[in-house]
């Protein structure tokens, strides 16, 4: 089947890379308030500066909408951390602090993900394309793409950083694989069509780059494997236009 053309496209990179790495900072600063703000920015530039087979796309979120999303998520992790502490003062005689530690740890790494997960969610859910007026997108729940999800975030995070990013593109193909393939965007559904001679010609500049720079070009790095994901992106039969 011939396809149109998919892509990201971006007027200034270096414009992009000063602003993530205020965001980082902002959200750091700000002890994460500031994340529904950085997030709704970031969501916004990326989905407008999207084509896929030709037909541009919007977001509709806010930042005011996700922070009362985010608000939830951010006391949950407060709460969770408030009742390790206290769990570990009253039975410090009966815990080994080090047990309580590695218990936070694991605590952060879930809470972390699955907020990172919520976020990626509100901007999957509030995307559609620019030419279809009060489109509707859903994501699809299965138990069978439950246990997907599982399964290639778990396998996407090993591949990642446990190859000190060296296996990243593919993390990030199997993560964009499964949220094209269960979205449904104003009617339409997804191919996404990625393949292993792209993530090399891809993937070895940026791991020199990722390198050479001690990961300060982390953001651009970043930019560019979602450029390349987004030339993979393929609307699956004709375009639905309701």
């Amino acid at each position: 089947m011939e396809y149109m053309e998919s892509k990201l496209v971006v007027d200034s990179k270096w414009r992009y890379f000063l602003w993530q790495w205020a965001a980082i900072f902002g959200g750091i600063l700000s002890l994460g308030l500031a994340i529904p703000f950085f997030s709704n920015k970031y969501n916004k530039f990326i989905v407008e500066h999207t084509y896929i087979d030709g037909h541009k796309m919007k977001y509709t979120g806010s930042a005011k909408d996700l922070f009362k999303h985010y608000i939830v998520w951010y006391l949950i992790v407060a709460a969770s951390y408030i009742g390790l502490v206290i769990i570990a003062y009253y039975l410090k005689p009966l815990v080994k602090f080090n047990i309580v530690r590695y218990v936070a740890l694991i605590n952060a790494f879930i809470i972390s993900y699955l907020i990172n997960y919520n976020l990626k969610l509100y901007r999957i859910t509030h995307t559609h394309f620019d030419e279809i007026e009060n489109g509707e997108t859903r994501v699809i729940f299965k138990w069978e793409q439950i246990k997907s999800w599982v399964v290639k975030s778990v396998l996407s995070k090993v591949l990642k950083y446990l190859t000190i990013f060296v296996a990243w593109p593919i993390s990030y193909s199997l993560e964009e694989n499964y949220d094209y393939e269960r979205s449904i965007i104003d009617g339409n559904t997804f191919d996404y069509k990625a393949r292993f001679k792209g993530y090399i010609k891809t993937w070895l500049p940026n791991i020199l780059l990722l390198i050479f720079t001690l990961f300060i070009a982390y953001p651009i790095v970043a930019l560019n494997i979602r450029i390349w994901s987004a030339k993979n992106v393929h609307i699956k039969g004709e375009f639905l236009k309701k």
